[in-house]
């Protein structure tokens, strides 16, 4: 399977983050990574991406601070919130 355009990751567990890259990447799909907040926003609202996985819990700028503001820029964005209890 190939697809075309990038994922954008924003996950501080860097353990975490190595896993699910390299489980997209079996499926063929590009995954940018990001570990901090305010850089993965900066991220979304600079570049087009087909998807964006946001943890809940990050360095910066929290998740659902980053969904409001991604969403309001770029409404047609798919937006996962991810989060471990």
């Amino acid at each position: 399977m190939t697809t075309t355009g990038t994922i954008i990751l924003v996950e501080d567990d860097l353990a975490l983050a190595r896993e699910v890259v390299e489980q997209f990447g079996k499926l063929s799909l590009n995954v940018e990574h990001v570990a901090d907040g305010e850089e993965g926003l900066r991220r979304i609202l600079r570049n087009d991406y087909i998807l964006a996985i946001l943890d809940v819990m990050l360095p910066g700028r929290n998740g659902f601070d980053i969904c409001r503001e991604a969403r309001a820029a770029k409404p047609m964005l798919p937006i996962l919130l991810a989060t471990s209890l």
